[in-house]
């Protein structure tokens, strides 16, 4: 099912607000196990995946002009990443 999927197009999902508890305010899951699990299907890095995923985030953000309705931390984020 991976290969049908362009690694341009994937998405992480978390479990959010269930996730993380401890924190605050609350934070979504841990989604390590997900980007460990891509990065050895494509043979890469963890943290490239992340990065892969915080991309294709922004550029769904920027597509869909829905950056109203994330965080101002979230925003802040993905106006940092270079696209």
């Amino acid at each position: 099912m991976l290969e049908a999927i362009p690694l341009d197009r994937v998405l992480t999902e978390t479990d959010h607000p269930f996730g993380d508890r401890s924190s605050r305010p609350p934070l979504p899951g841990n989604v390590a196990l997900v980007e460990q699990a891509l990065a050895r299907h494509h043979q890469m890095n963890p943290e490239d995946i992340r990065r892969i995923v915080w991309r294709n985030l922004a550029t769904l953000v920027r597509d869909t002009r829905c950056a109203a309705q994330l965080s101002r931390r979230v925003r802040s984020h993905l106006a940092s990443l270079p696209l």
